[in-house]
């Protein structure tokens, strides 16, 4: 059967700019980003779509917005990072613009992924001089860039994905007694009413007031 996308018209597009900070060399740097965030609401049920759109504002006005992008290795290194109360976001390696532009494409994947059909991402810093790249799912930067679970962890035994593959709040990994950290929030709660008028908006519509019951035979029936 061919994809549905082969007949989809052009993808909706969200837009938002963040400031953020790079710590890199003992140094942070403050680097605004704007971002374009391409997406289908293919979903019949319009309220899962809102929570969708709502989680994507979200994940950067609350979890990105003045947040320290860090190596995972000076996280692990530094008492300054870690004595500040900033939101972290751990990326392997160097914070480059096509590093977190793929991050935060698979994470918004998993966090929409059963309310929006996400597309793209496209990311633009001043730090990056204001060079546009866009990610896929099929992106080279995610296969070349974007360690595998055995990779990343270095440890075949530990059972918990990547924070950018789960769908939680977290944007940064610390194992504890085997528990990994999941975010300060819960997408569930957060959005607990909005999933209950999700649940009203699918149930059949039923007629108010008296219940008929079908009589069979029609006009004629003595």
């Amino acid at each position: 059967m061919a994809s549905s996308k082969s007949t989809r018209n052009l993808p909706h597009k969200w837009v938002t700019n963040v400031t953020s900070m790079v710590f890199v060399d003992n140094i942070i740097l403050t680097n605004r980003y704007n971002f374009e965030i391409g997406f289908f609401s293919i979903n019949p049920n319009p309220v899962l779509n809102d929570i969708g759109l709502d989680q994507v504002d979200m994940f950067f006005s609350m979890l990105m917005s003045n947040a320290i992008i860090v190596d995972r290795k000076d996280y692990a290194e530094s008492l300054i990072i870690n004595d500040l109360k900033n939101n972290k976001i751990m990326v392997p390696g160097t914070g480059n613009d096509q590093v977190v532009g793929s991050l935060v494409f698979l994470k918004l994947l998993n966090i929409v992924g059963e309310n929006l059909d996400l597309d793209y991402v496209a990311i633009t810093s001043e730090l990056g001089k204001d060079i546009c790249y866009t990610i896929t799912a099929d992106s080279l930067e995610i296969e070349a860039l974007i360690p595998k679970k055995a990779d990343w962890w270095g440890d075949d035994k530990v059972k918990h994905q990547p924070w950018w593959n789960r769908p939680d709040s977290a944007t940064y990994d610390v194992l504890t007694d085997g528990k990994i950290y999941e975010g300060d929030f819960e997408w569930k709660e957060i959005f607990k009413d909005e999933y209950e008028e999700a649940k009203e908006y699918n149930k059949p519509a039923l007629a108010k007031g008296k219940v008929f019951k079908l009589i069979p035979g029609g006009k004629d029936v003595h």
